[in-house]
């Protein structure tokens, strides 16, 4: 996919959104219209589509602010994979910056005892049900998911403003989500 795209796939029992954003503070704001998208597409309630956005926004901007060395230019890309068979949301959140794991930071028990900075891991933590973080191919990559019972399949809407085309031409595979960089 092209930097700066936004794009649907679709493989099977699984369907990708895919967000790029560079890391600049202004662009950020593209994130709450692509959930929003998202929510529509799923029928979530409005609350957890903007629990959702607070948790993926902190990490957003800790990322715009902390992944890359002041002044270089780069980018992050947040993807979405609806698993109907399972019933699960993935994200898979990845940037090309310096290597840091998040998770290492939510091991505190108490807000006292977390280190600064660590309060948009531990939000994450607490929404979604699983978490984890790999380094990959010179890449962050942060995956978390929630499972939705009870919710259908994507539905492409290109009305609201996003390029529901095939990213690539090529469908990420639903069982290595996050896995393709």
């Amino acid at each position: 996919m092209e930097k700066g795209k936004n794009g649907y796939s679709s493989s099977g029992s699984a369907e990708t959104v895919e967000l790029n954003i560079n890391n600049v503070l202004g662009e950020s704001v593209s994130l709450y219209p692509f959930m929003q998208q998202l929510g529509r597409r799923l029928e979530l309630s409005q609350e957890m589509v903007s629990s959702m956005v607070i948790a993926i926004e902190e990490q957003v901007l800790n990322l715009i602010r902390y992944a890359y060395p002041r002044g270089e230019e780069g980018s992050i890309t947040l993807k979405a994979c609806w698993r109907k068979a399972t019933q699960t949301l993935k994200f898979s959140l990845i940037d090309h910056g310096v290597a840091y794991n998040p998770k290492e930071a939510d091991h505190a028990t108490t807000r006292a005892e977390r280190p600064l900075g660590a309060m948009g891991i531990s939000l994450l933590s607490q929404l979604m049900d699983t978490v984890d973080y790999v380094r990959r191919a010179g890449a962050n990559v942060l995956k978390f998911s929630k499972r939705i019972a009870h919710y259908g399949s994507l539905r492409q809407d290109a009305a609201l403003g996003y390029s529901l085309s095939s990213a690539d031409g090529k469908a990420i595979d639903a069982d290595d989500f996050g896995e393709d960089l």
